[in-house]
């Protein structure tokens, strides 16, 4: 794009960046005096990183919980849905040659290079104190420096409060449906006896928007503006450049979505779940219903022209003039957009042709921006209002419409309880999965329900996972009824016998361990489980079970078999 740097490459790009420095740990405060928190949301209320596709969804319980706890005009939010791209951990590291080449086919199988994740984003401003410097009312204010300081700190408080009880509310309606969180400062390292280091997870979320690149934000006591202003942007025709360095190079295009159609969860999925990052922001701030139905009926003027009579119905604006409760909340203002990021210019115009066509088949009216393609960037920013030039009147209850969670799980890649995932999965729509014996680092037994396989197909799933578990290099102890396993084991480089007495002469008897009191206790408590299933009477039980393991290492060790033991239990009134 070095032919296309735009005239305002000389202008210092913290000058359109609205944030002025954190007001506390959670909230940040703009250079026009708006107050800012951000929720982001990741995984639904069990803790799974995506949205069951005829169950509750995220974005009605937004909805809902922005109706019951943050319905004020004096509350503006985005909602952004970070579709963020991960390189695929590097390959495991295995000791044996069979497990090697079995990771190599079935890389060659399914030669992912990336992941893909949605996230959920919902930034909360209050409305700033704007004040005219020559307003008559507070001139007298105005004049005086400390007597100015004093109003605009108590007006800064008030409206804290405000904020804050509007996103605990929307915090506490939220938990019953998704796990949301507060992005706030955060410490950092600290081991082996260092301090410390505090960061900003709402400077990072920000550092993304505007750089298209995941990056730390230490807490400094710089204007935050120039603090995120890390790249140099450049804006083209119709695409633009973050560069930093002469390596580190992304590029966009911005695509505005006309209108506010009701779509379905499967046909936002169908949207959402395109292989490429993507940034959706959607705006939202209220406005009177007078206001909004006045665009809205000469829009339907403009439509009622047109041949389409479904155009009316599909793109929302039906719906739209059917929703006047009488309420001051009823209405706002919207917009939409989608930013696309790629990594070379080469590869923009098709890619963003693959989302508009994504877009179009669910109805959806995508215009590609060129000449506000700065302004709609810039508008990403929460409480960047000067910015808003697309904006489009919209139902408050139809608010945040692409909010989306992923179709399929996409399990944990990396920093799990046993290190990086142990492989990675297809789903039905063939998007990877990351496969974990654990889920954080509780239990210590994964159960897999073959029931809907055929045997042999369980028993090929459950082999192939036990290959890949040697990249972990623990030992592995099979009990394979079916001798299913047999030839893994053989190739995995172990010891395989067939304990049925005959062809090695191997059988279960822990009656032949060492008498010590260790051993003892093992075998009370086994003999107890084998023996005994009744809550009632244990103690005497275990009295019987002593007494008989007492006649039992009395013999030689030859005759220590379960048999005897049997015997001497019934000798002593075992049933």
């Amino acid at each position: 794009m070095n032919e296309n740097r735009d005239i305002a490459d000389d202008v210092s790009e913290d000058e359109f960046i609205p944030y002025a420095c954190h007001y506390d740990a959670q909230t940040l405060l703009t250079k026009n005096g708006e107050l800012l928190q951000i929720l982001r949301i990741t995984t639904n209320a069990e803790g799974l990183d995506y949205e069951q596709q005829n169950g509750p969804t995220i974005r009605d319980a937004l909805r809902d919980a922005i109706s019951a706890h943050a319905s004020s005009k004096r509350l503006a939010f985005w909602i952004h849905t970070l579709r963020r791209r991960q390189p695929l951990p590097p390959a495991p590291a295995f000791n044996n040659a069979f497990a090697t080449r079995l990771h190599a086919a079935w890389r060659q199988a399914h030669p992912w290079e990336y992941s893909y994740t949605n996230e959920i984003y919902l930034s909360v401003l209050t409305e700033g104190d704007a004040v005219e410097l020559f307003d008559k009312k507070r001139l007298y204010d105005n004049l005086f420096v400390a007597r100015n300081r004093r109003r605009r700190e108590s007006f800064l408080r008030a409206a804290h409060v405000t904020l804050e009880a509007a996103v605990n509310g929307v915090l506490s309606f939220l938990a019953e449906r998704c796990n949301a969180k507060r992005l706030q400062i955060v410490a950092r390292g600290g081991e082996e006896g260092n301090a410390p280091v505090y960061y900003s997870e709402p400077l990072e979320f920000l550092h993304f928007l505007i750089n298209l690149e995941h990056a730390e934000m230490p807490v400094s006591d710089t204007d935050s503006a120039m603090q995120l202003a890390r790249h140099e942007l450049s804006f083209g025709f119709d695409a633009l450049e973050s560069r930093r360095g002469k390596s580190l190079r992304r590029f966009a295009s911005i695509l505005t979505v006309k209108g506010s159609p009701l779509l379905p969860p499967e046909a936002i999925d169908r949207c959402l779940q395109i292989p490429e990052a993507l940034v959706v922001t959607q705006t939202f701030n209220f406005v009177s219903s007078r206001q909004a139905l006045e665009k809205a009926s000469a829009a339907r003027e403009l439509l009622q022209a047109s041949p389409d009579k479904e155009m009316m119905r599909r793109c929302g604006l039906e719906a739209l003039l059917k929703s006047d409760r009488g309420q001051a909340t009823d209405f706002g203002e919207q917009q939409t957009s989608v930013m696309l990021i790629v990594d070379q210019f080469r590869r923009l115009d098709e890619a963003l042709g693959i989302v508009q066509e994504a877009f179009a088949q669910q109805g959806l009216v995508t215009v590609r921006e060129d000449m506000r393609l700065e302004d709609v960037f810039w508008s990403q920013l929460p409480g960047n209002f000067p910015f808003l030039c697309r904006r489009s009147p919209l139902p408050a209850s139809r608010l945040g419409a692409l909010a989306r969670l992923n179709q399929f799980p996409t399990g944990s890649a990396r920093n799990n309880h046993w290190g990086n995932a142990l492989t990675v999965l297809p789903t039905l729509r063939g998007t990877p999965y990351f496969f974990n014996f654990h889920i954080g680092d509780i239990g210590h037994t994964a159960l897999l329900d073959f029931n809907s396989f055929a045997d042999e197909r369980g028993a090929l799933f459950l082999n192939f996972l036990l290959a890949y578990s040697r990249q972990y290099h623990g030992r592995l102890f099979v009990l394979d009824r079916g001798q299913a396993s047999r030839l893994l084991i053989k190739s995995l480089g172990g010891r395989y016998e067939v304990l049925d007495g005959t062809e090695t002469g191997l059988r279960l008897n822990p009656l032949q361990l060492e008498d010590s009191k260790r051993d003892r206790s093992f075998l009370g408590a086994w003999l107890l489980n084998c023996v005994h299933h009744d809550d009632e009477n244990t103690e005497a039980m275990r009295e019987i079970i002593r007494q008989a393991l007492d006649e039992i290492f009395a013999l030689p060790a030859s005759e220590r078999t379960l048999e005897t033991a049997l015997a001497r239990l019934k000798a002593h009134g075992a049933e």
